[in-house]
């Protein structure tokens, strides 16, 4: 893929990319609660599955595409989420065993 056209990509979805992102932010906040300062950091897994799948969701949405079309389009990047849910997951339980917490940057 070239990078101007990823470029490209990403100007025109911003908009929806930045909607997923707080509705993920919000939604992890509401979850999780405030137990400290760091669950209030705005980097969080959570918010960057919400961003990807709720921003393709909107933009397929604008386009007028048919559900079908849409949901197969929208395939690799769930694919791609769970590949990395699946990442942080293995490398939680390993930072865990050593003693490294890092569940305020999971989100949910």
């Amino acid at each position: 893929m070239n990078i101007s056209k990823f470029k490209k990509i990403l100007y025109e979805r911003r908009k929806f990319y930045i909607l997923g992102y707080v509705f993920g932010y919000v939604v992890s906040i509401i979850y999780m609660g405030i137990p400290n300062v760091l669950y209030l950091i705005p980097i969080k897994l959570s918010c960057v599955i919400f961003a990807v799948v709720l921003g393709n969701a909107f933009y397929y949405g604008s386009k007028k595409m048919r559900g079908f079309e849409a949901t197969f389009r929208n395939l690799k990047s769930c694919i791609f989420i769970g590949g990395l849910i699946i990442v942080i997951t293995v490398l939680q339980y390993l930072l865990y065993k050593v003693g490294i917490d890092i569940t305020p940057f999971i989100g949910l």
